[in-house]
């Protein structure tokens, strides 16, 4: 499992590095496809970042799914960014996790799409079996810290009852 989410990793990170300037297989294109005029983006396009370290962003993101993998809770919370712990306590989400883990089934996290935004921001398009997720890594610091997104802390806002209520009813633990 590991294996299959560093190769999918490297192989995005490699894409990013060797295809910046080609459109994606998906149908969306990225910012710095095409259409730039020789002094800079095209009217409506971002200019690329310049400064985003997608390799080390895809490693937190890659410990980010080994852990949720492993079931270990705790070092998978750690790695959220500090306005997503500040949202989400850490013993809520354990706990919630616990008593009703997800059901993960083995089945790996897959890459679908990584996309650099900002020099302080990638955004990840993921897919575990047929649910289809979307996550961004975020620099605080000078170091990257994984988003899971509002979708997911809203999970745990109203606390580990709550949250685990939630999850027994929606079936999916």
């Amino acid at each position: 499992m590991r294996w299959t989410v560093g190769a999918l990793a490297g192989a995005a990170a490699l894409a990013l590095v060797a295809g910046c300037n080609t459109a994606p297989p998906e149908p969306e294109p990225t910012p710095s496809a095409g259409g730039s005029a020789p002094g800079g983006p095209a009217r409506g396009e971002q200019a690329p970042p310049r400064n985003v370290n997608v390799a080390e962003a895809l490693e937190v993101a890659q410990r980010e799914f080994g852990a949720l993998q492993k079931r270990d809770w705790a070092a998978a919370w750690a790695l959220w960014t500090p306005e997503a712990r500040k949202e989400v306590p850490r013993d809520v989400f354990v706990a919630v996790n616990r008593a009703c883990p997800a059901a993960l089934g083995g089945v790996a996290f897959q890459l679908q799409q990584v996309q650099p935004v900002s020099d302080t921001a990638v955004e990840l398009t993921w897919r575990r079996g047929s649910a289809v997720g979307h996550s961004a890594l975020r620099t605080a610091g000078g170091k990257w810290g994984f988003d899971p997104g509002a979708g997911l802390t809203v999970d745990y806002a109203a606390g580990t009852e709550a949250g685990i209520a939630k999850r027994k009813t929606a079936k999916t633990c």
